[in-house]
């Protein structure tokens, strides 16, 4: 992982609200990580971010 990377424990509404802020304010996705064990909440943090 870069030095300017982040990792999310939980993929959750507080991960999710996050995120769209560090994007927002011009952090690319790829430097975004989530460790989150449904898959449902994976699948739609990618779709919806590209994490």
């Amino acid at each position: 992982m870069a030095a300017d990377s982040i990792t999310f424990i939980g993929g959750g509404n507080m991960a999710r609200s996050l995120i769209a802020g560090l994007i927002r304010q011009g952090m690319p996705a790829a430097h975004i990580h989530v460790a989150e064990p449904v898959a449902e909440l994976r699948q739609a943090l990618a779709a919806d971010f590209g994490v």
